[in-house]
């Protein structure tokens, strides 16, 4: 196996290890307010997640964070709280037709995960002449990673509303205070101060 192959491995390792949920809980909540007939929607909105948490992963693991990692574990917590909130105080056809305000919190959200990414990342000790290749296998398994939670929320998404025939209200309701009990506890339990 060549080494970035090894890097993406590990990124798809890295997102989708139950033991660090964190980030399948802000996927969550992303995934909340979509139908799976939605996708193309859905994708947006994970690209703008994406492109945040891309650019302070590399950022990170090239400079440093500028933020402790207590701090930003923390950040991340408040963003999964702050995300299942967000679902609960607009109605979903708001979301629907308002999705500019969802593309910039995922955004800005994607780059407090980017720290959280690249402080996993640095932690491999890599000198920087060496970066690149591990840094954008690493991203790219994370991405792939990424699809994969997406593809099976959205799975389950069908068969709960299609196939079961239960309102999709119910199923975004039950994301989202999903999402909002879990970033609280990450919250309580991270407090860095």
């Amino acid at each position: 196996m060549a080494d970035w192959q090894i890097f993406v491995q590990m990124g798809i390792q890295h997102i989708t290890d139950f033991g660090a949920y964190d980030h399948m809980l802000f996927l969550a909540t992303i995934c909340a307010l979509y139908r799976p007939q939605d996708w193309q929607r859905l994708l947006l909105l994970v690209t703008a997640f994406t492109i945040g948490h891309s650019v302070t992963l590399i950022m990170g693991s090239i400079w440093g964070s500028f933020l402790s990692v207590s701090l930003t574990e923390w950040l991340v917590g408040l963003s999964i709280l702050l995300g299942g909130i967000y679902n609960l105080i607009r109605p979903l056809e708001w979301h629907r037709k308002n999705r500019w305000p969802s593309y910039a919190l995922a955004l800005g959200f994607g780059l407090i995960h980017g720290l959280a990414f690249s402080g996993f990342f640095q932690g491999m000790g890599f000198i920087s002449g060496e970066l690149i290749v591990p840094l954008l296998s690493f991203n790219l398994g994370v991405e792939a990673g990424q699809l994969l939670i997406v593809g099976g929320l959205m799975l389950v998404a069908y068969l709960i509303t299609e196939v079961g025939k239960i309102d999709f209200r119910y199923w975004m309701l039950g994301l989202s205070f999903l999402a909002i009990a879990g970033g609280a506890l990450m919250v309580i339990q991270r407090w860095p101060w």
